[in-house]
């Protein structure tokens, strides 16, 4: 088939979240399929700024359309429309502003789907969230599918989200977890397939390498992705800096990825800026464990390579779809407030057996449900519905 793909950022340079997730599926469908994804020329996700080249360039056998956004977002003013929408009584012109301020506002892009659309058998659109999807899907809905990337926040419950949800023939989610809340947000009937991500598996665990490469004789936490508020990593500070006044060997706190806060400059918080896959897997492998405090997550990606590398998880209790991953699994600890944190570093660092079976529980997770070939054949099943047999094919 030709496929086009459709999503808000795209690149190399962009590594987590659902444009990450987009990446990873779009070059496992051009090994059969001819790809192309149709994106935007913005690297940041906050101001949507023209960085990368309008026009035509390839990643790793993908080919990539990138179209200039016209509009870089005020994000005081979005916040202000935000509460306003998500607390008053409003109008659906007032969700068609804020999907414009949300961006990536990009009209050449839908005007290239609207002109060009007829050249591709399947449109494949990442996440709900966001301009290309709410006003892609409008243009092919019997040949577009949604991997949504869905969780529960204030703005799904826009009513400019119910198209975006009933448009589409098909849906593919990340856990069941999300699935389950979709279906009791929207109640969809079109074809609902759980897919998710695969994960490949190290080759060997070597729990000190990270350590050695690094110069650290201390034990550490970690983690890596967007560092920010809204990813919950302010209170994961918060409640570390707690920890660390009442237990002063408390190990290091190592983070990497994008750094979009402050940080307190404590020694004890190594920020470890960007790292490389094999840097990261390596950090994975010689961690206590990985906390990830975020509640806004369809699947976490990070949780799923810490399970792989072997090492268990410390979560926030407030996000079903962590929460579930770590009861199914048996390969994680999830928290509410400061105490139960406390307690949970306390438990891992005083028992190395059971972090040991958390571990070997968390890889046996993976192998059942995070295989790429479980995951390519739902992208390839739900691909090859038509829109007619897939208002039958709900499991």
């Amino acid at each position: 088939m030709k496929l086009a793909v459709i999503v808000q950022r795209y690149g190399a340079d962009i590594t987590g979240g659902s444009e990450h997730l987009c990446r990873m599926i779009a070059e496992r469908l051009a090994k059969r399929h001819d790809v192309d994804v149709l994106t935007t020329c913005a690297r940041d996700y906050i101001s949507w700024k023209n960085e990368y080249p309008e026009g035509r360039t390839t990643l790793n056998g993908v080919k990539i359309y990138r179209f200039p956004t016209t509009r870089t977002r005020n994000l005081e003013e979005f916040n202000k429309l935000s509460d306003r929408l998500y607390q008053e009584a409003h109008s659906i012109e007032d969700e068609i502003q804020w999907i414009e301020q949300q961006g990536p506002a990009c009209p050449s892009l839908i005007d290239f789907l609207k002109s060009q659309h007829r050249l591709y058998d399947r449109l494949l659109f990442f996440t709900y969230l966001y301009y290309p999807v709410v006003y892609g899907l409008r243009v092919a809905p019997d040949r577009s599918v949604l991997v949504p990337t869905a969780h529960d926040e204030p703005a799904i419950r826009l009513k400019i989200f119910r198209d975006v949800f009933s448009l589409p023939y098909g849906l593919i989610f990340n856990t069941e977890a999300e699935k389950a809340f979709t279906e009791s947000v929207f109640a969809p009937k079109q074809s609902l397939k759980v897919g998710g991500v695969g994960v490949d598996l190290p080759d060997h665990i070597n729990r000190k390498t990270f350590q050695r490469k690094q110069g650290f004789i201390e034990d550490y936490f970690y983690y890596g992705g967007r560092i920010d508020a809204g990813k919950g990593c302010a209170e994961l500070i918060d409640f570390y800096l707690q920890k660390k006044r009442r237990f002063s060997d408390l190990p290091f706190l190592v983070l990497s990825g994008h750094l979009s806060m402050d940080l307190p400059p404590d020694p004890s918080i190594v920020y470890m800026g960007h790292l490389s896959e094999q840097e990261k897997a390596e950090a994975l492998q010689g961690a206590l464990a990985v906390i990830i405090p975020s509640v806004m997550e369809s699947l976490s990606l990070l949780l799923l390579e810490a399970f792989a590398a072997r090492t268990p998880v410390l979560v926030k209790e407030g996000s079903a779809v962590l929460k579930d991953h770590c009861i199914k699994s048996n390969a994680g600890l999830f928290y509410n407030d400061f105490y139960d944190f406390s307690s949970c570093l306390d438990y891992l660092m005083e028992h190395q057996r059971v972090r040991h079976l958390m571990g070997l529980n968390g890889q046996k997770y993976i192998q059942k449900y995070y295989s790429w070939p479980h995951v390519m054949a739902v992208y390839e099943e739900t691909l090859n519905l038509t829109a007619d047999l897939s208002r039958n094919a709900t499991v």
